[in-house]
């Protein structure tokens, strides 16, 4: 049965072996971000879109993180403290939000499975309803849990020394990912490089691209 890899040599279209291998070559991680294009469009080398999106909206977060930081160390006693406050409001609404929200929801799924083991079905039907009870239960042991209150730190100075240690954690993290996916991004153009050296493609059928320059 061709595949969509094979359907040129199906239909007896012309292709060479060279065509046939940057063809296949769409499958593979170098060229992801080109794999529902179509098959016969030009290879475009270095154009690792999904990475480049993930690169761009990592440097956003690492902004805002950064300038969230710097807004943070500048506050004065006053304003931290009735920020503490707002922040311990904000929680507490937060708390009470999803305490109502799993009451509600244990209540209809508590609705449905009353009705379900009510329901006296044809000897055929045992086994639906069986089923439908395990659904029902499974998915109640998943989603109906204790909710613990958030523990509220009094002490302003030590909220807005956690608060640090957090968006610097973000920050550290981010622009390690960040740095990895630049490091992948170079490795897919390097693939492809290496593999043009190894199986020549038809200059008509290949984009070069390289990557964007990265922000520091």
């Amino acid at each position: 049965m061709a595949t969509a890899y094979t359907k040129p040599i199906y239909d007896d279209r012309p292709i060479t072996f060279e065509q046939f291998v940057w063809r296949c070559a769409r499958a593979f991680g170098a060229l992801a971000s080109q794999r529902y294009e179509s098959l016969d469009a030009s290879v475009r080398f270095g154009d690792d879109s999904d990475t480049d999106a993930w690169v761009e909206r990592l440097g956003g977060e690492i902004s805002e993180y950064e300038a969230r930081l710097e807004e943070l160390r500048a506050l004065d006693p006053a304003v931290l403290a009735a920020r503490v406050a707002a922040e311990h409001e904000r929680a507490r609404e937060v708390h009470a939000s999803r305490i109502a929200h799993m009451a509600a929801l244990r209540m209809r799924y508590e609705a449905m499975l009353a009705r379900v083991e009510a329901w006296e079905p044809p000897a055929e039907y045992l086994r639906l309803r069986e089923f439908m009870v395990e659904q029902l239960r499974d998915s109640m042991k998943f989603d109906c849990y204790d909710i613990e209150a958030p523990a509220l730190d009094p002490d302003p100075d030590a909220w807005r020394a956690r608060e640090v240690r957090r968006l610097e954690r973000n920050i550290t993290e981010c622009k390690a990912q960040r740095e990895r996916l630049r490091s992948l991004r170079a490795q897919h153009l390097a693939w492809c490089e290496g593999l043009a050296r190894v199986v020549p493609v038809d200059a008509e059928l290949v984009v070069r691209r390289r990557p964007p320059r990265s922000a520091p």
